[in-house]
């Protein structure tokens, strides 16, 4: 029969009685497994199961996010093909035909022709408008771009927390390491 020996877990400082026939053990305390070395020193896979976990949580927050950005980038594809906001062709479609009046009037032109001009430029403008009609953005797709937006920040916080973490997490692994 194997000898028991005393041990304190890294993780959590309990006490434990193990074997000395065992290289790995699972604390009854904390629930952290740990590789005991032939010289009697517990290292703990704690930091190796935080770096897997760590990195499972990257994956997915990357792949969520290129989700998002996809979305986002549709979304915005069909809100920024507008040229002009129909308010513009409205405003155009006033001033540009008044204009034409009152720089005919000033040179001295025929009331009829200046005020023919003028009508046909309205309906010029009219018909490039039904012609080439203007996607506007609905309020729903204007909330849904925010939405994303923020949802994009936020998952890039995350992102950048996640990151930063394992790189601790890292760190500190090597640093166990080397001792």
């Amino acid at each position: 029969m194997a000898d028991l020996m005393t041990l304190n877990c890294p993780t959590c400082g309990g006490r434990l009685q193990v074997t000395n026939d065992v290289d790995r053990f699972v604390c009854a305390h904390c629930g952290n497994a740990h590789i005991v070395d032939p010289g009697v020193r517990v290292e703990s896979l704690a930091g190796e199961l935080d770096q897997i976990r760590l990195t499972m949580d990257i994956r997915q927050a990357e792949d969520s996010l290129a989700v998002l950005r996809k979305r986002k980038l549709a979304l915005e594809e069909v809100t920024t093909q507008q040229a002009f906001d129909p308010i513009w062709w409205k405003i155009i479609g006033v001033v540009l035909p008044i204009g034409v009046v009152v720089y005919g009037l000033y040179e001295g032109q025929n009331l009829v022709v200046t005020l023919g001009l003028a009508a046909f430029l309205s309906g010029v403008l009219w018909l490039v408008n039904r012609v080439f009609p203007v996607p506007v953005p609905n309020k729903s797709e204007q909330a849904e771009l925010r939405r994303l937006n923020d949802r994009i920040k936020s998952g890039d916080l995350t992102l950048n927390f996640l990151k930063q973490e394992l790189q601790r997490v890292t760190d500190g692994q090597r640093a166990v390491k080397n001792d």
